[in-house]
């Protein structure tokens, strides 16, 4: 396994860069992954000794990928689909797989009941560090792990510097000297150091009149945070921990424990390994097999001969402190561990078997050489919520609950820099009386970068969770792959801005945000919502392009683009699209006449014949302007406009 290495930089006081990225999450990964693409010098500070986040330090390689539409093929970019890949391929280079495993269309080596796809924190955090080394080896990219943010250099609306600090030696800094500041922190660590305005807890219903916000503010009132843990499950072993002197402590503030899933409750919890019909005839999965990272039947293999899953339910969520705010974060750490060592203790001694023959599962092995820890407990704490951005956009419930649609889709964002699709997570809040905890259901949403920036800086975005959401929202774009579309987009606006010359400011707007966003979707970042357009189609591009910016009207009451249907069995949106681009001045030049002779042309051939056209012969201005009052889908009953007949 590739290790850290800070040798080479401890003399260093300055460092002059491109781009300085304070902390290295999932999103923070993507980030830094779109910075080295372009070419650009990258210092990178992360406080763990891993580097990945979710997937690695906190031991939480399950991507919340579960809710349609999201699939193999659609609602994530082609850098996170290449990552998917990476993790399966670790596992089919360096293990047998079983007839069963081999014959998964797309591997998932846990079969966990809630993600496609799964893999151990140490194996992502390998591939990551295996991914950046040439860059490091290069130079172009010095990576500090184990180090923080300690102060920040600010002249007006720009960012300077950030100096971090080594956590081992206290007294060893780097100063990164930058043209661009990303923060990818898992709880905006840099907003209070810049200062840059932020809420923290819960908003109150009067901030934005959301309808599950809680009644009153409360700052401390922050979703609860969990650690982690891995166990594999030894038929026969025997691994039991001593009782912890608090475990009484434990099981009384955040018991009773019990085995758990979705869809299970604390009056009809899991089983270990089966799963069971619920009283209502609903299926109750299986606790093991929840968050399972490495399922025996998918191997044939002596290195994997046992099961591992990944335990993360309401049993250890950790609601009694905030991890953010309040005490430092290391204590509250030390405090969830705590509870999470508890509740393993009650595994292994007081859950009922499945049998109906006693109880505890002595079998269950704590798995430290996953996890990169002596006990087999995350290095770091799962923080659902942390600061969030006051950006130049506040993301509401009402922009993408389902009950709040017209549609199949959530609110457009002319700015969207990315996709989500999952539901509105709310956990309990810590040091409260939760109005609501639960899932709110959502349309597939977009990302709007004007939930990355703010108002208050010119070379400073977000690169994680911590973005422009309310307390209800931050629940819907808190997944992997949703923070690494945070994170994918921060790096490519960062590597746009700087690659402008003479220009300030974010392209929010005008030909600057089309420029960006054409430049996100070569990229294979999906921006607008179609379920059948996979990133490798021949018409991405084209149809992305013409959808995000309203020009193509997409049908809102599906997310299919259809790309191979006839012209014939699409004239209204055909119509429609001509009359967009007349409203806009566009010249098309004779493929109206062309395509609406030619029935059996299809969308996808349209679109990328106009996209090839414009580009030659040049977009209309209003192109790049407000396309808010372009027709949609269905709108047109009198034809081709006499101009383009």
């Amino acid at each position: 396994m590739i290790t850290s290495n800070n040798t080479a930089v401890r003399n260093d006081r300055f460092i002059d860069v491109d781009v300085a990225l304070i902390g290295v999450g999932i999103g923070g990964v993507a980030a830094l992954q779109a910075l080295l693409e372009k070419g650009l010098r990258v210092a990178a500070f992360e406080e763990y000794a891993w580097i990945g986040g979710q997937v690695s330090s906190q031991a939480l390689c399950v991507l919340d990928e579960f809710h349609d539409p999201v699939s193999e093929k659609t609602g994530y970019s082609r850098r996170y689909h290449a990552f998917r890949e990476s993790l399966r391929d670790f596992y089919r280079k360096n293990f047998r797989l079983s007839k069963g495993g081999a014959a998964q269309l797309y591997f998932n080596p846990g079969n966990a009941m809630n993600s496609f796809m799964v893999a151990e924190p140490h194996v992502a955090h390998q591939v990551l560090r295996e991914k950046f080394a040439p860059y490091e080896e290069s130079g172009q990219l010095r990576l500090f792990c184990g180090w923080v943010a300690a102060s920040v250099r600010r002249d007006g609306h720009r960012l300077l510097s950030v100096t971090c600090r080594n956590l081992q030696k206290p007294s060893e800094t780097v100063e990164a000297r930058a043209r661009f500041f990303l923060d990818g922190t898992e709880a905006g660590d840099l907003y209070p150091l810049i200062p840059v305005s932020f809420r923290l807890g819960a908003d109150g219903r009067e901030a934005f009149d959301e309808p599950h916000a809680e009644p009153e503010a409360n700052p401390q009132g922050i979703q609860s945070s969990t650690v982690c843990f891995a166990v594999e499950y030894v038929p026969g072993g025997d691994f039991r921990i001593p009782r912890p002197a608090d475990y009484d402590e434990w099981e009384h503030a955040c018991g009773p424990f019990r085995l758990d899933a979705p869809g299970a409750s604390r009056e009809e919890p899991s089983l270990m390994f089966r799963r069971k019909l619920g009283r209502n005839g609903r299926m109750v999965p299986p606790a093991f097999y929840y968050r399972c990272v490495i399922d025996r039947r998918n191997f044939d293999d002596p290195k994997r001969p046992f099961s591992r899953a990944i335990i993360n339910c309401a049993c250890n969520d950790f609601a009694l402190e905030p991890m953010v705010g309040g005490l430092p974060t290391h204590l509250v750490y030390e405090r969830a561990k705590a509870l999470s060592t508890a509740y393993f203790y009650w595994l292994q001694n007081h859950a009922p078997r499945d049998d109906g023959k006693g109880v505890g599962y002595p079998e269950l092995r704590l798995c430290p050489e996953i996890t990169g820890t002596p006990d087999g407990m995350a290095m770091a704490p799962y923080i659902r919520e942390g600061r969030r951005l006051c950006a130049c956009t506040t993301i509401l419930e009402q922009d993408i609950a389902r009950a709040n649609q017209t549609g199949a889709r959530a609110r457009h964002y002319d700015d969207s820099v990315g996709l989500g699709g999952f539901i509105i997570d709310v956990h309990k809040r810590c040091l409260a009386r939760s109005v609501f905890s639960g899932g709110v259901t959502t349309n597939p949403y977009q990302i709007p970068l004007s939930a990355l920036v703010s108002t208050e800086l010119e070379n400073f975005a977000v690169a994680g969770k911590c973005i422009g959401t309310t307390q209800i929202t931050n629940g819907a774009y808190r997944l992997h792959n949703i923070e690494w579309a945070i994170g994918e987009a921060a790096g490519e606006l960062a590597a746009f801005c700087l690659s402008r010359s003479g220009a300030s400011g974010f392209p929010l707007t005008g030909r600057a945000l089309f420029d960006y966003q054409r430049e996100l979707i070569r990229q294979g970042v999906p921006v607008f919502w179609y379920d059948d357009l996979p990133l490798d189609h021949p018409a991405f591009e084209a149809i992305q392009l013409f959808s995000v910016r309203r020009i193509w009207p997409a049908d809102p009451s599906h997310l299919r683009a259809d790309a191979q249907h006839s012209v014939a069995r699409s004239l209204k949106s055909v119509e429609t699209f001509f009359q967009n681009l007349a409203a806009l001045g566009a010249d098309p030049g004779d493929i109206p006449e062309i395509t609406l002779v030619c029935h059996g042309t299809r969308k996808e051939d349209l679109l990328v014949r106009m996209l090839r056209h414009l580009d030659d012969n040049g977009w209309p201005d209003a192109a790049f302007g407000d396309t808010g009052t372009l027709r949609t889908a269905g709108a047109s009953e009198a034809g081709i406009p006499e101009a383009l007949a």
